[in-house]
């Protein structure tokens, strides 16, 4: 930049005082400067599985991954699986529905895939679009009450172990109040 030269962005610098920082871009949005943090949820609003992103990769480039570690985590690749827009492609859609054997599959309408190809019903989409609603809510209670939306705490592990405790943080709410909502019902 000082001499006009051309310096890969994996190589350049984009802050003194937090030298692991990346630039984040996604669509038309302004960029900023962190880390991409991808969270997996499950039908209660506990995460299940939370990993910061070493750049800024796409989301379609992390489809498989998080798939992948579902099934190390569980033992098995989940039957229904919800996506934002991002995580949708030709490659993604054949995959899971192929080899991960994934049934019913909740992406955004996408013109090259009908929703018959990824799931059993008009009725069972529907529930997969809800579903991804309520992954939104827990994302961002997980930013405005357990501060993942940004961290004060410097260096790349420093920040690693603060999102893992902001997680922990979290379930740890939601299951206090699943327990006292069973206790009130019973």
């Amino acid at each position: 930049v000082l001499h006009g030269e051309k310096v890969p962005a994996s190589e350049k610098l984009f802050s003194i005082f937090e030298t692991h920082a990346d630039i984040i871009k996604k669509g038309g949005r302004e960029a900023v400067y962190g880390h991409k943090v991808f969270i997996s949820c499950g039908r209660s609003p506990l995460i299940t599985d939370c990993f910061v992103a070493q750049g800024n990769p796409s989301d379609e480039s992390k489809f498989r991954p998080m798939l992948e570690r579902h099934q190390r985590r569980f033992g098995s690749m989940p039957e229904k699986a919800a996506f934002d827009s991002g995580f949708a492609s030709k490659k993604n859609v054949e995959w899971a529905k192929g080899e991960a054997e994934i049934k019913q599959l909740g992406l955004p309408r996408q013109s090259w895939v009908q929703i018959e190809e990824l799931v059993s019903s008009a009725w069972i989409y529907r529930q997969l679009k809800r579903f991804r609603a309520g992954v939104e809510g827990c994302i961002s209670f997980f930013k405005r009450v357990f501060g993942g939306g940004r961290c004060t705490w410097k260096g790349r592990r420093r920040f690693n172990r603060y999102v893992q405790l902001s997680v922990l943080g979290l379930n740890l709410v939601v299951l206090a109040r699943l327990k006292l909502k069973r206790q009130a019902a019973g």
